[in-house]
């Protein structure tokens, strides 16, 4: 397997499931021989101690989605992650926002709740940002078993 770069988008480390979730498939991620950036809005939270070493750490320094958007667009540019896996709806709309302002071919993924949507949507965007196609995130459910099993299906993505 071709190792890839893969980022993981949190809005910021609370201890929330699927916050846990993201950080156990980014190190599933990095187990695997991947090389995985956690890419967070805050650095602050519970689960601040919780990243592993082997994890690259990404702070965008913001709160409001706006400025997560921009930052997290020159990280695209910069760093061109083949994936990104935001860890709610609403940090996907941030991705989604970030890829196009970007001009980055990143496949974008979210780990949905059961009360989110379970099938792909066309994230929901101000029109001026509409000068690229419309980029579709797909939701992935957080009960996939494993952080292994949950990484397979999103490399499978890829595809």
């Amino acid at each position: 397997m071709i190792p890839m770069r893969l980022a993981i988008l949190l809005t910021d480390l609370g201890d929330r499931s699927p916050h846990r979730a993201a950080i156990a498939l980014a190190e599933a991620a990095a187990s695997a021989g991947h090389e995985a950036d956690l890419v967070a809005g805050s650095p602050h939270g519970a689960l601040r101690s919780a990243r592993s070493p082997r994890l690259g750490a990404v702070d965008l320094g913001r709160r409001t989605a706006a400025g997560m958007a921009f930052t997290l667009s020159r990280y695209l540019a910069e760093r061109r992650p083949a994936l990104l896996v935001a860890a709610t709806a609403d940090a996907g709309t941030v991705a989604g926002a970030a890829a196009l302002l970007s001009r980055s071919a990143t496949r974008i993924l979210w780990l949905a709740t059961e009360s989110e949507p379970q099938e792909p949507v066309a994230l929901p965007w101000p029109a001026w940002l509409w000068r690229a196609p419309r980029r579709r995130a797909v939701p992935l459910p957080l009960d996939m078993g494993p952080p292994e099993v949950l990484l397979r299906r999103c490399l499978a993505e890829l595809r």
